[in-house]
């Protein structure tokens, strides 16, 4: 029982561990109210990850995407319910997920994908998967993608998952909006923006800061009802309840651990 209990324990104190720079890194949350009409989200608005870049000093970089379940097809067989993400140029920043072939740099062109070894076997069994052509079914970004790299499967312990990531834009007006501009009232976009701070800055510090970022960006009213949190990766999956309340869902808790 004892030896169970440490496993258990190593396993849910390692989520994350596999960035070099995640005890930098932090999920910028979205607050909104006050007492018990208190809401803690992680959508943020797309223009959040450049500005706050290019604004703050304490911000060595910073990185948006948005995963999400598509259906895939290879000629006329679908596959559906698979993750895949569109993701920035800054996202291998931040992120150490290793690739197997290819690297960040084949996905700078339109309509190429990085795919994971599991992925590629459902997709291409038995094949290099490499400039095989996958078909997303989405609205924003639907059509023929080619594979220019592949990835080793995200491994259990990380909070972000996924099958398949991309670069190329949205087709549609709403949806470039939605990457790129700022939204008061975040709805349906999904996109999540992460920071990675430098050294030795202080996040509850730097936090403190964003309030009038936000004012200056989207007017007072926004700032009365509005302010951003900051979540540091490596608590992600242990702390959400006890930092933000269970409106804010994780996949472990910290309490059980101690327990």
């Amino acid at each position: 029982c004892g030896i169970l209990a440490l496993l258990v324990i190593q396993h849910e104190l390692s989520f994350d561990q596999m960035h070099q720079k995640g005890d930098r890194i932090v999920r910028v949350l979205r607050e909104r109210g006050g007492g018990e009409g208190r809401r803690v989200r992680w959508l943020t608005s797309g223009a959040l990850a450049r500005s706050i870049e290019s604004n703050y000093a304490e911000v060595e970089a910073a990185t948006k995407s948005r995963l999400y379940h598509v259906t895939l097809r290879v000629g006329d067989t679908p596959f559906p319910q698979h993750i895949q993400g569109h993701v920035d140029d800054h996202f291998f920043d931040l992120f150490d997920f290793p690739f197997n072939q290819g690297n960040e740099d084949a996905l700078d062109q339109p309509y190429t994908a990085a795919i994971t070894r599991s992925l590629a076997n459902v997709l291409f069994p038995g094949q290099d998967p490499m400039e095989k052509t996958v078909t997303i079914e989405e609205r924003y970004y639907g059509g023929d993608y080619v594979v220019a790299a592949l990835l080793e499967d995200p491994p259990e312990t990380s909070s972000l998952q996924f099958e398949l990531l991309h670069k190329t834009q949205p087709l549609s007006e709403q949806g470039r909006d939605d990457w790129t501009a700022w939204q008061p009232r975040v709805q349906q976009a999904g996109i999540q923006t992460f920071l990675l701070l430098r050294k030795d800055v202080d996040s509850d510090a730097f936090e403190l800061k964003l309030p009038d970022f936000i004012e200056r960006q989207m007017g007072v009213e926004t700032r009365k009802v509005l302010t951003y949190r900051l979540q540091p990766l490596l608590e992600w999956h242990l702390y959400p309840n006890l930092d933000f309340n269970s409106s804010l869902s994780g996949t472990g808790d910290i309490r059980s651990v101690y327990l």
